[in-house]
């Protein structure tokens, strides 16, 4: 970079980069239970990004940890803004083990509705 280019680039601090990867992750989870999008325009953008995160949420919860991690090493802790966006990433992975709950109880909730309709013996039909 030169030094008209480092002139006129803004600096920005760890604490920012935090904020903005603690939003990303809690709105990439908010997406996943709730999808924003309003008309079918957006929908293959929408299901490309809440995929991942609604399929594998324990994956996503250790990715948006790790960059806590790194942030946390590079001092975006330090201050009070630091630790609400802790709390905005903190929410965000309670609403991650909520996606895999109900993941895991998924399976329970077929059979049951399996059976409701086909009756107990619909395996050996």
């Amino acid at each position: 970079m030169t030094a008209t280019a480092a002139l006129y680039a803004p600096s920005v601090d760890s604490g920012t980069k935090y904020l903005l990867a603690s939003v990303a992750g809690a709105a990439n989870t908010a997406n996943a239970y709730r999808p924003a999008v309003k008309s079918t325009k957006g929908v293959i953008a929408v299901l490309a990004s809440a995929a991942p995160t609604s399929e594998l949420p324990l994956h996503a919860m250790a990715s948006q940890q790790r960059a806590t991690a790194a942030f946390t090493t590079a001092g975006a802790l330090r201050s009070r803004r630091g630790r609400l966006r802790l709390a905005i990433s903190a929410a965000s992975w309670i609403g991650l083990l909520g996606w895999h709950r109900a993941a895991r109880d998924s399976g329970d909730v077929l059979e049951r509705s399996l059976v409701d309709e086909l009756g107990p013996a619909y395996r050996d039909a």
